[in-house]
């Protein structure tokens, strides 16, 4: 049996610079109080977005074939309300709809039976993980026959292959020289906790929040056993805002993408991502 993991997130329905479906329907009413639809105008940012999320669907599609594919979208579904400058619309429901519209392609496949939202941030969520569970919620009404669910932090186990998936986890590094550190300290407390415990420990930890792709690997020892454990830090599918810009310090790579895990006969046999990164610096000649 093969099955496909697709691990992606951060795509802030919402905002200008997120992700966001070019014919997306908002609701709003006419001059004689008539309910109408109207579609916002994508900004190049997203239609940029919006073309390497179609060519990384593209790419899991070609990479599975028959297999069934699982969707887990790692939070911050939506942009929320804290910052509330560069917003597609005023109204907190366009946020949602412009979210599920964004998860709605994937369960257009027949071979995605399940898809998992995990909560994210509260100030993107509107509080509690309220924006992944409506979304889940209205997504699960649409697709009846499927299994749809908001999960806070989930140990998905997929054929015997543990897959621990939550929103924040450490950061990446704030130096070169230093990046990966935490995620292999914190991997391997893990691990180890785990085992010490009598547990299996996940084969695969999945965080995201950062906005930038980072993938480690960590081989704790016990006697004559070893366990192999990778971490990654997801890529989103989100452009940097002004306070994006502020909080990584002027941060001038920006990576969009999604991993995909690969699983046969029980066993991990391949992380796979689809990303790219763009230089966000101005180049001039002066």
């Amino acid at each position: 049996m093969r099955r496909i993991v697709v691990l992606f997130a951060d795509t802030h329905g919402g905002h200008k610079l997120a992700l966001m479906p070019p014919d997306v329907g908002l609701d709003d009413v006419d001059e004689q109080g008539r309910k109408v639809q109207w579609t916002p105008r994508q900004t190049a940012v997203q239609r940029w977005l919006w073309d390497c999320y179609q060519e990384d669907m593209a790419a899991v599609k070609k990479l599975a074939g028959r297999s069934e594919v699982i969707p887990i979208h790692d939070g911050d579904i939506t942009w929320g309300r804290k910052y509330p400058e560069a917003l597609v619309s005023g109204r907190e429901a366009d946020q949602y709809a412009i979210a599920v519209a964004n998860m709605k392609p994937w369960l257009e496949w027949r071979n995605v039976k399940t898809m998992r939202l995990m909560h994210g941030t509260e100030s993107h969520e509107f509080g509690q993980g309220s924006s992944t569970i409506r979304v889940a919620s209205e997504l699960q009404t649409k697709y009846a026959k499927k299994s749809i669910e908001a999960v806070r932090h989930g140990m998905f186990v997929v054929d015997g292959v543990r897959i621990d998936v939550a929103h924040r986890r450490p950061g990446p590094g704030m130096r070169i020289w230093t990046s990966g550190n935490q995620l292999r300290y914190y991997l391997r407390s893990l691990m180890m906790t785990d085992i010490l415990d009598g547990k299996e420990p996940p084969r695969v930890v999945v965080g995201a929040h950062f906005h930038t792709y980072k993938h480690e690997i960590v081989t704790v020892q016990q006697g004559e056993k070893e366990w192999v454990g990778d971490i990654i830090i997801l890529p989103s599918y989100c452009g940097m805002s002004s306070y994006a810009h502020h909080a990584t310090q002027s941060a001038h790579i920006l990576t969009c993408g999604l991993i995909a895990c690969i699983i046969e006969d029980g066993r991990l046999m391949e992380i796979k991502p689809f990303k790219r990164s763009v230089d966000l610096r101005t180049e001039e000649r002066l």
